[in-house]
């Protein structure tokens, strides 16, 4: 697997803990990009074939879509090294999210190649094809 890139709304103790099972793990912070957009955030990790981690469901799944879209409209197969969107919950410790994560990376069946896998609570991890 390749290197993570978590965004500004992931805690840089899930770095840590990434860290602690082998992952090559940056943030936004690390990289100085706090506070820009989320398509540049894509973009940037992207450019580098580092996975995004995030909790914004919403702005992430929409990027995701117009990558793809945008891609098949040029015509030129464009790849991003993935997208992670976990749900956030009160009482989610550092270790959870970076044992959910490292659960999704054990499966033989898991490509992170320009796909966005979707964690939520009720009903696990669900991959949006890419």
């Amino acid at each position: 697997m390749g290197a993570f890139y978590l965004d500004e709304n992931v805690s840089r103790l899930v770095a840590a803990e990434l860290e602690l099972v082998g992952q090559v793990v940056t943030t936004t912070a690390g990289e100085r990009r706090f506070g820009a957009p989320d398509p540049q955030q894509l973009l940037y990790a992207g450019e580098r074939n580092w996975t995004i981690i995030t909790h914004n469901r919403h702005d992430f799944r929409l990027l995701h879509d117009a990558w793809l879209l945008w891609s098949y409209q040029w015509g030129k197969r464009q790849p991003h090294a993935g997208i992670l969107v976990l749900d956030f919950y009160r009482g989610q410790s550092p270790s959870d999210v970076a044992g959910t994560i490292a659960a999704l990376l054990a499966d033989p069946a898991t490509s992170l190649d320009t796909a966005l896998y979707d964690w939520k609570r009720s009903t696990g991890w669900t991959r949006f094809p890419g």
